[in-house]
């Protein structure tokens, strides 16, 4: 629940918009459902969901994610399997399948449409500060048109920001993160400051937020800024500073891990005065090239041409924003690749990319570094490999012998590959050490069944973690590193250990040890955070448990007890003229150590603690809602769903550290959720599929107390959030979708002992028969009700 001027509202009128005019499969528009006045008995129960309607993107780069391939099923499977008694276990894979469904409109680009609308308000705005001033004047009813006179009256109501901003993740302890705000997918440390307190961090959707005292001591005292809310996205990919203090701060909008709630970008976007004022850049190559609809992965600047800088871009997680009339051809990912400008940002240009003399067709550019010590740029590009340039212009792919691992050869990595099953390259991150130029790769292969084992790299010359203290890119060769104490690291088979969810989280990043600079410090985030310190007598990680597992989100007790940082890594960057200072971005927020050689192996012991400090108190939302519900006798109380910050409630009986604060009151994927207006100390909430839960303590409600009440509906496959409402004509009766609609009849709802009975209001509406859904079936996603009251509820269902 962001703070909502004209803009945020326009935005959430564009949504309806785009809910009402979406479409799935067979599916199409509102429905109506009579009330029938007898009972259908339920189906056969529990069916595994394997897939689902949507089809893949097509081109080379969503090969291996494709939802209707067998690898993706499976780990969509396993994500089921792992969850089932661990509510707060997370999955991204099947929540990816969810935000597939309804996010292409009539055919058209959800991104171009989105600027579209952006534009227009823009327009509007103007117009209501023309007609404003006409108003003063007493003549704005003789000429304004209605429309802007009504738009004028409602531009001044006053909104105020209700968060959830901060959260405190869980007020019983079940689970430590401390406080968590949303999805952190980018930071950037403005190195001019030597400080190290002018810090920028970017949001999956929560804009680009600025502290310049973000390395206080007291971490309670750490200020941000929001610099984004007038701009046409908030989607963020990455963040980069223009190295000498010269004001330039670029911004890839677009968030490009592998998640469907990973929301397309609008270009670039553009600041000379360190981040007060905005210019968007929405195309390369004088319009050729448009951005609109990817995601900017990472910025890499010169060292020796400083105005020069390459830009690494992505389809974004379900890669449905490209516009397509423009980047068919040859190819729908002719957009993606990489780019580079020669003026801080201002323009771009394609740059040209070659297999020993053949131009490629690049995929998703997954990161891109500048080497300052062997002065030439690097790239990985999935399914393809790493490319190296001396002038960020013209790229080429390191030969095969100079490739990391055996498997990542010209013939398994085709110039223009139709899929990607015999490249190893799906995702990979780069760095190297400044002071050395040694130079560190992480990849995973595209074999993504083995994804949720967290074993990928265990396959030599598949995928794993090298290094090459050689230019690669002159000779120098790939070392692998071993993975003792990562692949297994005491949290469980698939419950944060080595590569788990490798497509959706992954860096890696490496400095010289800042107790003993003649070692190295490797960090990789993954799940988990994970630190091997190489030194001369062990430069590959090969000893036992090399690697510590810093953060052992599941692996302790409480959850996430041993730093207080919650799982899912997406970014990490650290000053360089004080490397004890870094700063990293997860699922939660943003969090920092003062203290780099503290993160060692004997504080990631359960029962010690890593001096991490959570950054996330004074920051705003960045937080995706999924609902929210308000307490129809107190407007101050709001109960939400957060996905994975769970379900938090505002409770206006708690101001401190301020009146936003948000307290857990259920944990897990927060989904849609409801409170009783006829009795409001009843509360329900939702996790993922079919899984409504009821509490009947009010303010009083957490997790200790919310029981599960419907877990299932005849064997219905329900969509990741499955939406629910109260009947509004008798809320003890629930209506919920799957691929039919259901109603639940609620008794002893104001007890802690309720019971339930499910009734099938429909047939299956995409097959027209009883059949239950499979999970392929196109779900329902919205309810309505209202019309005459029957003795069960409302007459007239729309869904």
């Amino acid at each position: 629940m962001y703070s909502i001027g004209l803009k945020k509202l326009s935005e959430i009128i564009c949504a309806v918009a785009l809910i009402a005019f979406s479409s799935s499969a067979s599916a199409q528009g509102a429905k109506t459902v009579k009330n029938p006045s007898e009972p259908t008995p339920e189906e056969k129960p529990d069916i595994a969901q394997t897939g689902n309607s949507a089809a893949a993107q097509p081109g080379n780069d969503q090969t291996a994610r494709d939802p209707e391939s067998a690898d993706w099923k499976q780990i969509v499977q396993k994500e089921r399997e792992d969850f089932d008694g661990d509510t707060d276990a997370d999955q991204p894979a099947a929540r990816e399948e969810y935000f597939r469904r309804g996010r292409t409109v009539m055919g058209e680009s959800a991104a171009a449409l989105l600027r579209r609308g952006f534009l227009q308000k823009q327009a509007m705005i103007e117009q209501i500060k023309e007609v404003k001033g006409l108003i003063a004047r007493g003549i704005a009813g003789n000429i304004a048109a209605p429309h802007l006179m009504a738009a004028a009256a409602f531009s001044n109501l006053n909104w105020i920001s209700m968060g959830p901003a901060p959260i405190v993740s869980d007020p019983t302890n079940r689970q430590s993160y401390g406080y968590v705000t949303g999805r952190v997918t980018a930071i950037a440390v403005d190195q001019s400051d030597l400080s190290g307190n002018t810090v920028y961090v970017g949001g999956a959707y929560g804009g680009v937020w600025k502290s310049q005292n973000a390395a206080a001591a007291d971490a309670t005292t750490v200020a941000w800024t929001q610099l984004l809310d007038a701009q046409v996205t908030e989607a963020i990919g990455a963040i980069s500073v223009q190295p000498g203090g010269t004001g330039v701060v670029l911004v890839g909008t677009g968030e490009p891990n592998g998640s469907g709630d990973s929301y397309y970008g609008q270009g670039v976007l553009r600041s000379v005065d360190n981040g007060t004022t905005w210019i968007n850049i929405t195309s390369a190559d004088n319009g050729v090239h448009p951005f609109i609809g990817g995601g900017f992965s990472k910025f890499a600047w010169s060292t020796t041409s400083t105005n020069f800088v390459v830009a690494a871009f992505a389809n974004v997680g379900i890669a449905n924003g490209t516009t397509p009339n423009v980047c068919a051809n040859p190819n729908p990912n002719a957009c993606i690749g990489l780019y580079y400008s020669t003026n801080a940002g201002v323009t771009w240009t394609s740059a040209n990319v070659t297999d020993a003399g053949t131009t490629i067709q690049p995929g998703s550019v997954r990161d891109v570094i500048y080497n300052s010590f062997f002065n030439k740029f690097f790239a990985f590009i999935r399914f393809h490999g790493i490319y190296f340039s001396p002038d960020g212009i013209n790229w080429l792919r390191l030969p095969d012998a100079n490739q990391p691992g055996s498997a990542m050869t010209l013939l398994n990595c085709p110039s223009n590959p139709s899929n990607g099953s015999t490249c190893p390259a799906a995702r990979g991150a780069l760095s190297y050490r400044r002071d050395t130029g040694a130079m560190y790769v992480v990849y995973v292969n595209g074999n993504l069944s083995d994804d949720s084992s967290g074993t990928v790299g265990s396959t030599a010359g598949n995928s794993g973690i090298y290094v090459a203290t050689v230019d690669p890119s002159n000779g120098g060769t790939w070392t692998q590193l071993g993975e003792s104490g990562f692949v297994a690291c005491s949290d469980g088979s698939g419950s944060g250990c080595g590569y788990v969810q490798s497509f959706y989280n992954m860096y890696i990043q490496v400095l010289p040890d800042t107790a003993d600079s003649t070692k190295t410090d490797i960090y990789l985030g993954f799940v988990n955070l994970f630190k091997c310190i190489a030194t001369s007598t062990d430069p590959y990680c090969k000893n036992t448990n090399d690697w510590f597992n810093l953060t052992h989100v599941y692996g302790c007790n409480p959850t996430g007890s041993l730093s207080f940082v919650h799982p899912d890594q997406h970014a990490m960057d650290f000053s360089t003229t004080n490397p004890s200072i870094m700063y990293f971005g997860d699922d939660g927020g943003v969090n920092r150590t003062l203290n780099g050689p503290g993160l060692s192996a004997a504080n990631s012991v359960c029962g010690q603690h890593n001096p991490f400090d959570n950054l996330n108190q004074n920051i705003g939302s960045m937080s995706e809602l999924v609902d929210f519900s308000q307490d129809p006798t107190n407007s101050g109380i709001v109960l939400a769903g957060l996905q994975d910050n769970g379900s938090p409630l505002l409770n206006p009986n708690i101001t401190t550290p301020n009146n936003t604060v948000w307290q857990g009151a259920n944990l897990g994927d927060g989904g849609f959720n409801a409170i009783d207006p006829n009795n409001p100390n009843v509360y329900y909430t939702s996790n993922t599929k079919v899984s409504i839960q009821h509490c009947n303590l009010g303010l009083n409600c957490n997790v200790n107390n919310f029981s599960y009440l419907v877990t299932n509906l005849g064997g219905d496959v329900a969509p990741f959030y499955m939406p629910f409402i109260l009947d509004p004509q008798n809320t003890s009766q629930i209506l919920a979708g799957t691929c039919r609609l259901w109603r639940v009849a609620v008794s002893g709802a104001a007890t802690g002992s309720p019971t339930v009975v499910s009734t099938p209001l429909s047939l299956n509406l995409s097959t027209l028969s009883a059949t239950i859904c499979s999970g392929s079936n196109p779900d329902i996603q919205a309810i309505g009700a209202g019309g005459s009251v029957t003795p069960n509820g409302s007459q007239v269902i729309y869904v």
